[in-house]
């Protein structure tokens, strides 16, 4: 936030932890004390079961902050906290990420939209010209890569997707092929004929996807 930045919090905060870092050794200290007292055992008190204490616990916090964890179990980064597809984000040309919706985005759409963000190949992507916007916005995928349909030339080497109001609605839009800036509306049963060719790999009793 701009209180945060303000604060210069991504320094202050790593002053604070090395502060109180002996806190940690004396915090164990204290517990060993008390469970010794608490059950009569003498040894507690002892060098090597405080060092052993701290041990086991600076060892994993050490191992999951430095990713060696995330690393052998296959995973780069926080699993917990992955909660985006890994895809690599090229934003450098922040115009065509911006979008403006006046549509609802349905949730069939942006589940599947999710779904095909981590599940993808390199490839491109064809839809009408209502949905551009739920692939880059939701799925994280360059806009450079997102093109509008054209029944007359299906590509074979690309995804198609279809929204919600595309698969109930029965409706798709498509840059219309004379007037320049306009859109032109087709049945769905001209969109399923031209994609005949294509495998259905996606549905979610909604939105689809074909490849």
């Amino acid at each position: 936030s701009h209180f945060a930045s303000s604060l210069n919090m991504n320094r202050i905060y790593p002053i604070i932890l090395i502060w109180f870092s002996p806190l940690f050794v004396q915090g164990i200290e204290t517990a060993l004390l008390s469970i010794s007292h608490l059950y009569k055992n003498p040894r507690l008190k002892s060098v090597s079961i405080k060092n052993t204490c701290i041990l086991l616990i600076l060892i994993p916090y050490l191992l999951f902050n430095s990713g060696f964890i995330y690393e052998i179990t296959d995973n780069s980064s926080n699993i917990g906290f992955n909660m985006l597809q890994e895809n690599e984000v090229d934003m450098a040309h922040y115009s065509n990420w911006t979008r403006f919706v006046v549509s609802p985005i349905y949730e069939q759409n942006v589940i599947s939209i999710e779904w095909l963000s981590r599940n993808m190949l390199e490839r491109n992507i064809y839809t009408d010209t209502s949905r551009q916007s739920e692939l880059s916005g939701y799925g994280l995928i360059a806009p450079r890569n997102v093109h509008i349909l054209d029944i007359n030339e299906v590509p074979h080497d690309a995804y198609i997707y279809l929204g919600l109001q595309n698969v109930k609605g029965n409706v798709f839009l498509a840059e219309h092929p004379i007037k320049a800036h306009s859109t032109i509306y087709y049945n769905m049963s001209l969109i399923y004929g031209s994609i005949t060719m294509k495998n259905k790999i996606y549905t979610n009793d909604g939105a689809e996807f074909y490849l």
